[in-house]
Parts: structure tokens; sequence; C-alpha cells
């Protein structure tokens, strides 16, 4: 059993879940569950315009800490059933332009819920093959947007979008047991509406390709290809011209199974290619400590999860 990593929803600058749950497994054996928990922190510094480093702007850096975690429950054999959320312990900005300890602007809290089914149109465990697609709604838990001291935080801070949205998804897995090699391919698309400040972050695709490799057991190694394509967010109608972006990542991950049941991974998220629209602070980096366990009825490997 292999946790695949995770996917990225979270630009620098929009909230919800940072990451999304499993759209990178497939679906779950009948009455069997399935809980993923994580921890996840994001670092951003730079400013970019286009593909180029630009000029200083007004922050030094931005960053946020993240723990969240998904249930998924295995309705029939091809149906499954997940719902994903978390909590922002903190999502921070350090501006230059402001003396200390003004200087320093910070949000917490819960942020989006999401949830979606998954059905698999093939499933083969024969051919280790299986074709998935799923579709799910994002709830805002939360409809007003945070406070501090009397004052409402900008976007670039609040925890969560406020704002119901809609997602689909795609599952593509190919395993070579004898090669100890499977392949996934997994397609994300999120849209979201606008919130009380009538204000709308832009749709997110994003396409991500997987290779896992089984060393020697228990330790498997997984490198993730990742494009992630973000439109221009929305302010009262109109558009925001520095806001979103085009980013390329290449994420190892190293896995270790404890005795075919959990799972604990370490992800790194390393965007080598960037695209902003306008000029914008550029991601560095992401890390993630994931633990997946999945309970069944009886002791079988699904094709998804070899």
């Amino acid at each position: 059993m292999v946790t695949i990593g995770l996917q990225t929803y979270s630009q620098c600058c929009s909230p919800g879940n940072p990451t999304g749950g499993t759209v990178n497994q497939g679906t779950l054996e009948k009455k069997s569950w399935r809980t993923i928990l994580f921890y996840q922190y994001g670092y951003s510094k730079g400013y970019f315009t286009g593909t180029s480093a630009s000029g200083d702007g007004v922050l030094e850096n931005a960053a946020f800490n993240y723990i969240g975690g998904t249930v998924a429950y295995g309705i029939t054999h091809r149906f499954t059933a997940e719902w994903s959320g978390g909590y922002f312990i903190n999502r921070k900005q350090l501006y230059k332009v402001i003396p200390p300890p003004d200087n320093k602007l910070s949000g917490n809290g819960i942020s989006d819920f999401v949830v979606q089914g998954k059905y698999s149109w093939i499933k083969s465990k024969a051919k280790q093959f299986e074709l998935t697609t799923g579709a799910g709604v994002q709830i805002p838990l939360r409809s007003k947007p945070q406070e501090k001291n009397g004052v409402i935080l900008p976007q670039d801070v609040q925890p969560a979008s406020n704002a119901f949205g809609f997602t689909a998804s795609l599952f593509l897995y190919k395993g070579y047991i004898q090669k100890k090699t499977h392949l996934f391919f997994a397609s994300q698309f999120l849209s979201a509406g606008k919130n009380d400040l009538n204000y709308k972050y832009g749709d997110a695709w994003i396409n991500s390709f997987f290779v896992s490799y089984n060393i020697k057991y228990p330790w498997s190694i997984i490198m993730q290809v990742r494009n992630e394509l973000r439109g221009k967010d929305h302010r009262n109608g109109q558009l925001i011209n520095a806001s979103g972006s085009e980013l390329l990542y290449l994420s190892p991950q190293v896995n270790y199974n404890f005795q075919q049941q959990l799972d604990v991974s370490i992800l790194f998220d390393w965007p080598v290619y960037k695209y902003y629209n306008g000029t914008q602070l550029g991601k560095q980096y992401n890390i993630a400590v994931i633990v997946n366990r999945v309970f069944r009825q009886k002791s079988k490997i699904t094709n998804a999860q070899a």
C-alpha cells in the first residue's frame, strides 16, 4: 500500500485547503474506511512578474502551517464517499515597509470543507488498472470573514474562502507488480463562488503524474510532476490583474509501510517553473508529513493501492 501524495489547491494568497485529500487515490472496497491525517508547511518569498524575478515588494515573506484530514468510505465496490477539511494554525505575512512589532499579519482557523463521491468505471485487480471520476462540493463552515481587533483581515491571510464551490476529478492507475512500479494520473478542477465580501477566487485546474517504485518492503519512493493552472481572482466583479498563475512542481516523496496497514510519508514540493500574472509573491517550497490508514473487513489490497 502506498500513499501517493497530496494535490495542492492553494496558492500563496488563496485560502481553502492546501491539500486536496485523496484526489490521487482511487475507490475503496465495499465497507472499507480510509483515513488520512497530514501536516503541511508552505513558504513564499521574492516577487515574480511572468517568469522573471522582479523588484522588491511590500512583503518580506509569507508562510502557512496547516493540519488537515480526509475520511473516505466504500459504499459499494465502485463508489466511495469522501469528507475532507482542516485547520490553519496560521497564515502569516511579514511586511518590509512596516516597523516591528506591527510588521506581522496573521490569520488562523477552520478551512473550507469538501464532500465528494468517486465512481470507478473500470476497476480490474487482475490487470492492475482503474479509471475513476469524482465530483463534489466545497462547503464554507463560516460565511463571515475573519476579523482581528475589529478589523477584517485581508484575503491573503483568511483561513477560508467563505464561499461554496464545485470540484470534479479524474483518476487513472496502472500497476506493474513484477517491476514493482505503479503509475498514476490525477486531474482536479475547482471553482468557487463569491463570498460575502464579493470576492471570487480564480478557478483551479491541477494535473499530476506519479511514478511509485517499491525499493524494498517496507520502503517505497514516489516522484510526482504536477501542473497547477489558476485563473484570475475577481473583486466586486472586476478582474484582479495581479492574480492567477501557472506552476510546475517536482515532488519527491518517501513512504514507509507498517504491516500493510499504515503508511507514513514525507513529501517535498519544489516549483521548477513559475508564471505569475502581474507581479506576485512567489512560492518557494511546501513540506508535508502524511499518515494514511485503510480499515478493511478482510485483508485485501486494492488495485489502486499496491
